[in-house]
């Protein structure tokens, strides 16, 4: 989310100031709400950090040599089989 959000604050921001305090709040509260909360606090705070590193230096898509995760199945189907 980090690596999206920078570029996307750098290039409206300035036109939408309200939308800017929003998303920077929104996000702050997201990742305290993350760091209270949720399991593998530290792995998810470094992908966060890298991601947010990332953004500002332009990086942009996925990490080289990261291995992406399928989409898991749909819910409903792990349901009705069983």
């Amino acid at each position: 989310m980090g690596r999206n959000r920078i570029p996307t604050l750098a290039s409206y921001g300035a036109k939408f100031p309200h939308w800017l305090t929003f998303d920077l709040v929104h996000g702050a509260y997201g990742l305290l709400r993350m760091l209270l909360l949720e399991d593998a606090r530290l792995t998810k705070l470094a992908a966060f950090v890298r991601g947010t590193w990332g953004g500002f230096r332009g990086r942009m898509g996925p990490l080289p040599g990261h291995p992406q995760e399928p989409f898991p199945e749909r819910i409903e189907t792990n349901i009705l089989e069983g």
